[in-house]
């Protein structure tokens, strides 16, 4: 897929439904490689995690979760 993407006065570039909807992961990781811009998506922890079939990953969120503010 190619699409034209444009920069706002701000820097931020917006994607298009489509071209996000093609990713789990909100956070990208940029390069620069031969004068183009290089984005890889991050993995998320629910998809590093839920790579290990015999992990509830439901209850390993929660018990990480737990405390984190005391």
């Amino acid at each position: 897929m190619e699409v034209d993407l444009e920069m706002d006065s701000f820097g931020r570039i917006l994607f298009p439904k489509a071209l996000r909807d093609m990713f789990t992961s909100r956070k990208f990781i940029a390069s620069v490689e031969k004068k183009n811009i290089v984005l890889r998506p991050v993995q998320t922890l629910r998809e590093a995690v839920g790579s290990c079939p015999n992990i509830d990953m439901e209850k390993f969120l929660k018990e990480r979760h737990e405390g984190w503010y005391d």
